[in-house]
């Protein structure tokens, strides 16, 4: 049903009552008699009464608010209806934070929508608070199925993506080549073209010794312009092992391909490996670390043909249950065939991403890149130095979806300045699509 423990309602309500004066007050009177009333009709299965019933409840304080919010979270969730169970969550966690029992519904909850990193909030902010000792195991049985992932795991979504300037040529009319001013084409310059984006991912992820798995994995990426551009069609497969978890230390190791098509012909293959590791350094900070090494060759442009290292540090931090920080640091070197084609180069990363209630996510990156070259650039003499400024815009409504695919909204604004002007641009790019995960 929910991906939760299957109870029964009136076990739902034992494990997660207002119990106790130091939460809330106990209902009596009048609200003790409708929380009553609602609570056994729910025992009978009458669903769709006790729903009514608590709907129609206008309770009179505060505490019986709470009772209220909490019986309609527990018959959404035990009726199939996670998102509505959220609905009710949310405004019951932000008035009662210091309820353990609350935060474990709704964590869990969470995680059966697949908003894991808001999940993993609550849960661990849950087994810091007072809890019974089968409400602190399932703390822990949810954070390990977060940590560990599932077995099977994928992704599938389409967009359509009008861009300014998907080649990221330049918008000169003219470039100087030792002295002299040629006149560019148009099919050089910049121009707008309008793509279908499609993208899929299965990953294969099942546990062969205690704390660690093995992993199998296949992606998809393509943009398929009108015409405007060339087509860019990416495949990918990696093979790998996961170790530990997340609260003591999780380390990765892969083994990669990529595979690479331009207008339909071959572009260029890299195998690569992967070291990766992870660990939350607090209930709501996580820290991250990666080095790649990749061989690119390329089908016919061997100039750039020669080893890729990546290597990337990360903080996360959880500030509040809807507020997510982020910073990187991300390094490159690449040493091409051609030294004017080798390059060393540093980028910065800040996001944030907040969950509003009624299930939109929005998620905002700013990265600064700069990138300097080993040798002066072919026909212009001169080597280039380039600056990159990104800044990407995604919003997804998790609770709007027709047959499980979520709508997503993507806005980019991108802008490079080079000592070579030939090789600056601007492109300004949208992306209006439906995306699922399973």
């Amino acid at each position: 049903m929910l991906g939760l423990p299957a109870v029964s309602v009136a076990r739902a309500q034992d494990r997660a009552p207002i119990p106790d004066r130091a939460e809330t007050a106990t209902p009596s009177g009048t609200a003790a008699t409708t929380y009553g009333a609602a609570r056994a009709l729910m025992q009978a299965g009458r669903t769709e009464e006790a729903e009514a019933l608590l709907t129609a409840w206008r309770p009179a304080s505060r505490a019986e608010e709470h009772q209220r919010l909490w019986a309609l979270a527990v018959l959404m969730r035990d009726t199939g209806r996670p998102e509505e169970a959220l609905r009710y969550l949310e405004p019951l966690v932000a008035a009662r934070p210091d309820v353990g029992a609350f935060r474990l519904a709704l964590g869990e909850v969470l995680q059966s929508l697949g908003q894991d990193e808001r999940a993993a909030f609550h849960l661990r902010q849950a087994g810091g608070g007072t809890l019974t000792a089968d409400q602190r195991d399932r703390v822990q049985r949810s954070l390990s199925g977060l940590d560990q992932g599932r077995v099977w795991s994928g992704h599938l979504a389409f967009s359509l993506e009008p861009e300014s300037n998907p080649f990221k040529a330049t918008s000169d009319r003219t470039v100087v080549i030792d002295g002299r001013e040629f006149t560019l084409r148009d099919s050089a310059r910049a121009r707008a073209a309008t793509g279908l984006g499609i993208e899929a991912g299965l990953a294969y992820a099942p546990l062969i010794a205690p704390a660690t798995r093995a992993r199998l994995a296949l992606s998809f990426d393509a943009t398929l312009y009108d015409g405007d551009a060339p087509n860019d069609v990416q495949a990918r497969a990696e093979v790998g092992l996961l170790h530990g978890a997340l609260e003591s230390g999780r380390s990765k190791a892969s083994l990669s391909y990529t595979r690479r098509w331009i207008d339909g012909r071959g572009f260029s293959m890299a195998p690569g490996v992967t070291l990766g590791y992870a660990r939350m350094l607090s209930q709501r900070g996580r820290i991250e670390a990666a080095a790649t090494v990749e061989w690119h060759d390329h089908d016919t442009f061997a100039a750039l043909d020669g080893p890729r290292m990546l290597l990337f540090l990360g903080y996360s931090h959880a500030v509040t249950p809807q507020l997510l920080l982020r910073v990187g640091l991300r390094g490159e070197r690449t040493a091409a065939e051609v030294a004017s084609y080798s390059l060393t180069a540093g980028e910065l990363t800040l996001g944030a991403s907040y969950a509003f209630r009624g299930g939109v996510m929005a998620s905002f990156d700013l990265g600064l890149r700069r990138a300097d070259y080993d040798a002066p650039a072919p026909l212009f003499g001169a080597t280039r130095k380039e600056d990159r400024v990104t800044a990407t815009l995604r919003l997804l409504h998790r609770r709007l979806t027709l047959r499980g695919f979520a709508p997503v909204l993507e806005l980019e604004a991108e802008r490079q300045t080079s000592s070579v002007g030939f090789y600056g641009y601007e492109n300004f790019a949208a992306s209006l699509g439906l995306t699922r995960e399973f």
